[in-house]
């Protein structure tokens, strides 16, 4: 229920999915500011006019998430869910948002073995015409993805997208200035989604040992998205921000805003 009632990635990628057109598309992400603004009492009017920047409708960010796991009794079982990258159990994630970090969507949570780009594959998202432009059946406008090196290969998948991804350093090599400062700029973008996943962390749910089924974390993580979006557009204190030693704390920023 409360899922329904917040502002979860799942809920805006449905309402994504009926777009046919540029328009219908724009009218989804000012649908789902106005839903927000109402939780929040906020004036919906307003929350339309700003869909535009809060969620552009041709930037997505990819990336995959971790949540941890404990250690499975078969060898099986182990050896599925031992990820290289984490040197533990885990459940992989690959969540899908907006240039400003706001969750449109995610995939099922899979094994930690296997691969963002695979989970990718296996799990491909409706999300109507942004979909048809990405697999290359229609040119109503671009659509950027902005994904890390564990999306090798999408543009293969994606025709009709432009794909964003940081340059491979060359074995006993530099990268040249020129490409230094497109990674920069990649990153930059990139940085967004490296934030959401933060403000995922912070409850104790993704940041624990997660005990039971795939199922479960997922239902646990279409409440949690819906309230990271309802913080993100309703102008709250970012978790993301928190205060940290060496760092300059932005505005507005707090350790306990979820508790």
């Amino acid at each position: 229920m409360l899922a329904g009632f917040l502002p979860a990635g799942d809920n805006i990628q449905e309402g994504l999915s009926r777009a046919r057109t540029v328009k219908q598309v724009q009218a989804a992400a000012g649908d789902a500011m106005a839903h927000m603004a109402r939780i929040a009492g906020r004036d919906e009017d307003e929350a339309r006019k700003k869909a535009g920047k809060t969620l552009p409708h041709n930037r997505i960010l990819r990336d995959g998430t971790h949540v941890p796991i404990g250690r499975p009794r078969d060898k099986k079982t182990r050896d599925e869910h031992w990820s290289t990258k984490k040197k533990e159990y885990t459940l992989n994630t690959v969540l899908a948002t907006s240039c400003r970090g706001v969750i449109i969507g995610r995939s099922p949570s899979e094994p930690g073995s296997h691969h963002d780009k695979g989970i990718l594959n296996r799990n491909t998202a409706d999300y109507g015409l942004l979909s048809k432009i990405m697999a290359g059946k229609s040119g109503a406008m671009t659509v950027w993805e902005y994904v890390d090196k564990g999306f090798r290969g999408i543009a293969k998948n994606h025709p009709g997208s432009r794909v964003r991804m940081p340059a491979y350093k060359p074995r006993g090599g530099e990268l040249s200035k020129t490409r230094k400062a497109e990674n920069k700029a990649i990153n930059r973008v990139r940085i967004k989604i490296e934030h959401s996943n933060a403000r995922l962390k912070v409850f104790g749910a993704m940041k624990g040992r997660h005990h039971g089924k795939s199922e479960r974390l997922g239902k646990s993580l279409n409440v949690i998205t819906g309230l990271v979006n309802l913080h993100l557009l309703t102008d709250s204190p970012d978790p993301a921000n928190s205060h940290r030693k060496g760092k300059r704390p932005g505005p507005k920023t707090s350790r306990n805003i979820y508790k």
